[in-house]
């Protein structure tokens, strides 16, 4: 979990850092146009992934639901193995 906040710490610090570096030789302006810029760029580019994967998962939901059941649950009344969400795994318990 440490691992998590250092990331997090240097993802939202070290721009920050940088941008005031910066400040005096651009100005305020022309500083946070380019840093809302960069951080538009990062947020389409972990958008794009995030959609892709998500269709992919739907696609392979769609994919593992037998023939004829509308949905996990009349999958699970029937018993054919489908867990919540389309997959097919390893049951514990």
């Amino acid at each position: 979990m440490a691992a998590f906040y250092i990331v997090a710490y240097g993802a939202i610090s070290l721009p920050a850092v940088a941008a005031g570096f910066v400040v005096h030789r651009l100005g305020a302006a022309a500083t946070f146009q380019i840093f809302g810029a960069g951080i538009v760029v990062v947020s389409v580019g972990t958008l794009l992934p995030a959609v892709a994967r998500h269709r992919a998962r739907k696609r392979a939901a769609d994919v593992t639901t037998p023939a004829g059941l509308r949905s996990t649950a009349d999958a699970q009344a029937t018993g054919s193995g489908v867990e919540p969400g389309g997959f097919q795994g390893f049951r514990q318990g």
